[in-house]
């Protein structure tokens, strides 16, 4: 995402921050980067899907595109430099905030 230096972030309060976040709410917290790789918990190529997704997945046999519709949420979000709401394919809800510099 232009504008972020994502070399620059002190990840350990990127880090700590959405672990508190997790603990606070009971929901999972992902940082991803602008290429859509989770960088937190920890660098995969696919963010680690919920429970829905994981037995959506393993009794159809198809694979969602999680990676590809984070992407465009974290996209939508620095864009209009706020929160996105959004739907996966699953009709589940999720929200981003992008993680800007001096913003």
């Amino acid at each position: 995402m232009a504008g972020l230096n994502i070399n620059k972030l002190d990840w350990s309060r990127v880090r700590m921050a959405a672990e508190q976040y997790s603990l606070a709410t009971g929901i999972d917290c992902l940082v991803i980067d602008e290429t859509g790789l989770t960088v937190q918990p920890e660098k995969t190529e696919v963010p680690p899907g919920c429970a829905v997704c994981r037995a959506y997945t393993e009794i159809s046999g198809k694979s969602l595109n999680c990676r590809e519709i984070h992407l465009y949420g974290g996209t939508q979000s620095f864009r209009f430099g706020g929160r996105y709401t959004y739907t996966c394919p699953l009709s589940l809800v999720h929200f981003t905030s992008p993680l800007m510099e001096e913003g």
